[in-house]
């Protein structure tokens, strides 16, 4: 047992401290016996689904990262973990539904960009233009993310005239962008 005489706080504790040195192979472990003594903690479940996703076991990761991602659905970056877990984990079907579900609720930038990407990462340009478009639209042009994003995927699928278009864009928000700069460089 990986108890070894502690509290559950203090397996908890021991957790975080291992996640925070890097060490992931203990905080799964500390993380998996604190859970044992307080299955229905979801903050345990997101510590253990982190340390599986990072010490490359994204397939164990899934079950708890939604865990605790049905316990704060609101939370983003639980939704990020979510998402990450099933693409490395190749699952990329319910990758793209749980994305597009996300999108259907209020409908949101952030919940566009991160259906794009992923779509685009798992060879599905038809699924990802559409977001990244839908993304831009609602940021109405304020900000640079949806305009470097739809940039890189143009790019991503040969699309230079696009993707040129797109950065020339960026540019106009971020006018003193070196890496910006460089891509119109590049491509034009």
């Amino acid at each position: 047992h990986a108890y070894k005489g502690r509290t559950p706080g203090e397996l908890y504790h021991d957790a975080n401290r291992a996640f925070e040195r890097g060490d992931y192979e203990t905080a799964a472990a500390d993380y998996q016996a604190y859970i044992e003594a307080r299955p229905g903690d979801t903050d345990g479940r997101l510590g253990l689904g982190k340390s599986l996703l990072l010490k490359g076991e994204a397939g164990e990761a899934i079950d708890h990262l939604w865990v605790a991602y049905d316990a704060e659905p609101q939370d983003d970056d639980r939704a990020k973990l979510l998402a990450e877990a099933m693409y490395q984990a190749g699952e990329t079907q319910d990758l793209i539904q749980f994305l597009r579900e996300r999108t259907e609720q209020p409908g949101r930038i952030v919940d566009y960009m991160e259906l794009g990407k992923y779509a685009a990462l798992s060879g599905l340009p038809d699924e990802a233009e559409p977001a990244l478009l839908t993304a831009e639209r609602l940021d109405k042009g304020q900000s640079l993310e949806p305009q470097l994003a739809l940039a890189r995927f143009y790019e991503s699928i040969r699309d230079d005239q696009t993707a040129l278009t797109r950065y020339r864009m960026a540019i106009y928000l971020d006018p003193e962008n070196a890496q910006i700069k460089e891509r119109i460089r590049a491509l034009g």
